[in-house]
């Protein structure tokens, strides 16, 4: 059966769904072309076809996470039922529940070993890297466009601060280091992530009399 799809050129697809399960037993480490081939149930070299070495595979992966990021992060923009939120808080939930569905992908994706090359533009990893965080730039754009961003604000500055936030959240909370419980019982890993993005909304956006001080 995987001998005649891979006859149907369906082997680099078995190989990267492979890659993937393979991934999130053995992490990046254990990325081997080899032990994919046995699973996909074809040669040793066959892979090779496909993908030069393990780290081409682990790109190949990436890619496809950045891909699953972008459609994630836009189906929860298109959500009915957060149509209250702000564009900058649906896209940011969007971005927290990837990573919460897909961990494995997400700390590959950002793990240093695989890296989008601006000096290769064609390249897939690259290509779906700039398609993903170009969705945000995109809803900061429509955001001053209906007013709900200022007009002077540069929109690529600002999804790099946005997406700092909410990858940092989203990797503290994935490695254990935040507690939404801990921080207020009762609060959803969403919620909390909400409440920050307002937080950061208001004490930047705000202007306050400095105290006098005292002498």
């Amino acid at each position: 059966m995987a001998r005649a799809s891979y006859h149907h050129g369906r082997l680099r697809e078995t190989l990267v769904a492979h890659g993937v399960l393979l991934l999130a037993q053995k992490g990046i480490e254990g990325l081997s072309l080899r032990t994919l081939a046995r699973k996909a149930g074809v040669s040793p070299a066959a892979p090779y076809r496909h993908f030069k070495n393990a780290q081409a595979l682990a790109e190949a992966i990436a890619a496809e996470g950045f891909t699953r990021l972008r459609s994630t992060m836009l189906a929860t923009m298109a959500d009915p039922l957060l149509a209250g939120r702000t564009p900058l808080e649906r896209i940011g939930m969007g971005y927290l529940s990837f990573a919460q569905r897909h961990p494995d992908h997400f700390q590959l994706m950002f793990s240093g070993r695989v890296c989008p090359d601006p000096g290769q533009p064609e390249s897939a990893l690259h290509q779906a890297g700039q398609a993903a965080f170009q969705a945000l730039t995109d809803t900061i754009v429509e955001a001053q466009r209906q007013g709900l961003v200022a007009a002077d604000v540069s929109p690529a500055e600002l999804a790099v601060v946005s997406w700092s936030f909410i990858h940092g959240f989203a990797t503290l909370l994935l490695a254990g280091f935040l507690d939404p419980q801990e921080l207020n019982p009762g609060l959803s890993q969403a919620e909390l992530a909400d409440a920050c993005q307002k937080l950061i909304r208001r004490g930047w956006g705000q202007k306050s009399t400095p105290k006098p001080r005292r002498r």
